[in-house]
């Protein structure tokens, strides 16, 4: 594995659990009402 290969990864996980975040959250307040 290379280092940049293994920094590309945490990037685009992290991205992702943002995203998730982002776009959860409307979605489940959505669902309480």
């Amino acid at each position: 594995m290379n280092f940049l290969v293994i920094s590309v990864i945490l990037m685009v996980c992290t991205w992702v659990g943002v995203g998730l975040v982002i776009f959860k959250t409307p979605l489940l307040d959505d669902k309480e009402d």
